[in-house]
């Protein structure tokens, strides 16, 4: 089941970055293509809060390769690459989740000047996740995959709201809901 929705979900990327391409008729300048965030991760898992903590702290760096314009009144289209990170010590107990991967944004409308624009998008990568209760530890790497919704000013400040999905280690699903704020440089 979850190798089904791993295929799916990397399919859906796929058809994601196709469309994009598709459509898109003007090559956008790489202006301030790389984005940097820090925020709060909450665990999905009972468990895992149970024995970290119900906030861990999270950080990511993306850097655009790729960025269309799609028609006169098209949306925006990006391609990065990605690094997002999360950790948590409580009691001796730990949890690490690091993840690379590719992801695709579309920005929703035309841009205007000085007016912020909200974005949706999806990655797929993989995760290197590092466990460690009551002295015992394992670490995995296991593919991933994220949804994520946001807003960007053009300063490059930008808000962003996304789950992550990571296969499970050791029965428990080590992914969850990321809060970031960042700037685009």
């Amino acid at each position: 089941m979850i190798r089904s929705n791993m295929k799916a979900l990397l399919l859906a990327g796929v058809a994601l970055g196709v469309a994009g391409s598709a459509v898109a008729a003007d090559d956008q300048k790489l202006e301030k293509p790389f984005r940097l965030s820090v925020g709060a991760f909450f665990p999905s898992d009972r468990e895992i809060r149970d024995i970290t903590d119900n906030v861990h702290f999270a950080f990511g760096l993306s850097y655009d390769f790729w960025r269309r314009k799609s028609g006169q009144a098209g949306n925006d289209w990006a391609a990065a690459l990605y690094f997002d990170g999360t950790f948590r010590d409580k009691d001796d107990n730990r949890l690490t989740n690091l993840g690379f991967g590719l992801n695709a944004r579309v920005y929703l409308g035309e841009a205007q000047e000085n007016a912020a624009r909200f974005y949706l998008g999806a990655g797929l990568g993989g995760y290197s996740v590092h466990w460690r209760v009551a002295g015992l530890s394992e670490s995995k790497f296991v593919f991933g995959g994220k949804g994520f919704l946001g807003v960007e000013t053009p300063s490059g400040f930008f808000a962003e709201l996304n789950y992550t999905w990571i296969d499970n280690v050791e029965g428990e699903n080590p992914g969850g809901f990321m809060a970031m704020i960042g700037f685009r440089f």
